[in-house]
């Protein structure tokens, strides 16, 4: 394979970038879908129930890639001690970054703008850290029922509450530093939000 273009990147910049949106890869959309366009990346990875999508400002060969989702973990999950490396593009068909080959999937990945909303009614300013807490810690303490989590927005404030058929068994308010919009009520998968938390840094608009 002949190298058609090189780029130095920032690759601790792109290691976290990949690691705030591997764990939402699944089965089927297994991998990272990675679009570089004047200075700017797009990452973005979906397991087809749930999506995440980052935009950085990071210098990288301009493109269009859906890279292998284990390559991508291992990249992601390696110090690279604040090192500019260069990225090979090899007809498309790989990225080398030194010793990593970020492999390219055969196919298109599907197009996850139709799926990414552009407006928001609600939304909330949150610190991560007290609501991934209370999210992992009555999910341990609710083992074994016949749970669904519900999340309320408001005005008013935050609250978790778990509840079965039948009753409301635990709420929780949860500290937020800003609302607006009206209230909204919503079911969530307890992991899976504790995840989408933990992707997101110290603080996170909801």
């Amino acid at each position: 394979m002949t190298t058609q273009e090189q780029t130095l990147v920032d690759a601790d910049k792109l290691a976290e970038g990949l690691r705030r949106v591997t764990p939402f890869m699944g089965q089927h959309l297994e991998g990272v879908y990675l679009e570089s366009r004047g200075g700017k990346v797009g990452l973005t990875a979906s397991d087809g129930y749930r999506l995440a999508h980052l935009d950085l400002a990071l210098d990288f060969p301009e493109g269009d890639w859906w890279l292998e989702g284990g390559p991508a973990k291992v990249f992601a999950t390696t110090y690279h001690q604040g090192e500019k490396l260069p990225v090979a593009v090899g007809d498309k068909e790989y990225l080398k970054v030194v010793s990593y080959t970020l492999t390219v999937k055969v196919g298109k990945y599907p197009d996850y703008r139709q799926f990414r909303p552009e407006t928001w009614e609600t939304m909330a300013l949150v610190a991560t850290r007290p609501w991934i807490k209370a999210i992992r810690g009555r999910k341990a303490d609710l083992v074994g029922h016949w749970v669904r989590m519900g999340l309320v927005v408001s005005q008013a404030g935050c609250w978790l509450l778990w509840a079965n058929r039948d009753e409301t068994l635990a709420e929780e308010e949860l500290p937020a530093q800003m609302v607006s919009g009206p209230e909204k009520k919503v079911v969530l998968e307890p992991e899976y939000m504790s995840r989408a938390l933990t992707s997101c840094g110290k603080e996170t608009t909801i």
